[in-house]
């Protein structure tokens, strides 16, 4: 008549807890497994624990996230190192902006060239500018189908650079007016003056020679340009510089081309028909 009383009150909230984990484990782990052979394992395992999974889905989701995560770390590393590569890259395209428009600033002068409009022209860079010795030699680059020849005039927007020295392949050396075997002739249309400007060094105004007397005295900023004379080596009007007065009064041409920073230039595709020394043109022009 006595007899052992049922357990009624079902599992103890411990091992329920074991077996709701023990079956998310299980369930997360057929389930991130694309083996074939795991199929008829996943689908009995479906149909066993189909009745409690909706009791272990508040506990099995968090865990399953965590495993899929750990799965695919390596994708996320990966994408994670291509976000930081693009990242870099456009912190990097942002740094050289500065430089960027400084380069553009350069182009707009060297061929905003607002004189000598009727002579064709080609932009080129300048690709090496150095000093060897108390010689500055600057090249620049012209392209494989280049016309340009030696005795070019180089310009920028502001004025007169020098000429081309020596054309190689698709490079050409460029004399600036500040080398001291330099010269060119100069005048200042509404003062009557007319002389040879010389280089005499980096950083230094050209010398300047008056051919002959005039009524008109040199005046500060005055400004200079070509003459294109018969002979001479430069075409009619290009700017040159401005009058200065060193420290004992006497006057020189300080360039206005900026020949200290020089990043494009422009090549004017013309040549005199009959190239002269500066000294012959000298003459030439004191003579008239």
């Amino acid at each position: 008549m006595f007899g052992v009383a049922a357990d009624r009150s079902g599992p103890s909230p411990r091992r329920l807890l074991i077996l709701i984990a023990v079956t998310a484990l299980v369930l997360m782990t057929l389930d991130a497994r694309d083996a074939p052979g795991l199929d008829g394992a996943r689908r009995v395992a479906g149909t066993v624990f189909s009745p409690i999974r909706g009791l272990v889905g508040w506990v099995g989701d968090p865990i399953v996230d965590a495993w899929q995560g750990a799965l695919h770390f390596d994708d996320l590393e990966d994408e994670n190192r291509r976000l930081r590569a693009e990242l870099a890259e456009a912190r990097g395209d942002l740094a050289r902006f500065p430089d960027l428009e400084a380069e553009l600033d350069e182009l707009r002068t060297a061929t905003a060239v607002p004189f000598a409009a009727e002579i064709p022209r080609l932009t080129a860079r300048v690709s090496d500018d150095r000093r060897t010795g108390f010689e500055r030699i600057v090249e620049i680059e012209l392209g494989d189908a280049s016309t340009v020849t030696a005795g070019n005039p180089v310009v920028t927007g502001d004025g007169l650079v020098g000429r081309v020295e020596l054309v190689v392949g698709d490079r050409a050396v460029v004399r600036l007016l500040s080398d001291p075997r330099a010269g060119v002739g100069v005048t200042s249309r509404g003062a009557g003056l007319t002389g040879v400007a010389t280089g005499v060094g980096d950083g230094q105004p050209l010398t300047l020679e008056f051919l002959v007397d005039a009524d008109a005295d040199p005046i500060e900023a005055q400004r200079y340009v070509t003459t294109g004379r018969d002979g001479s080596q430069y075409p009619a009007d290009l700017p040159v510089g401005t009058i200065v007065f060193d420290d004992d009064g006497d006057p020189a041409l300080e360039p206005l081309a900026d020949l200290a920073d020089l990043g494009y230039v422009t090549v004017l595709l013309w040549l005199p028909e009959e190239a002269a020394p500066v000294e012959a043109v000298a003459d030439e022009e004191a003579d008239s």
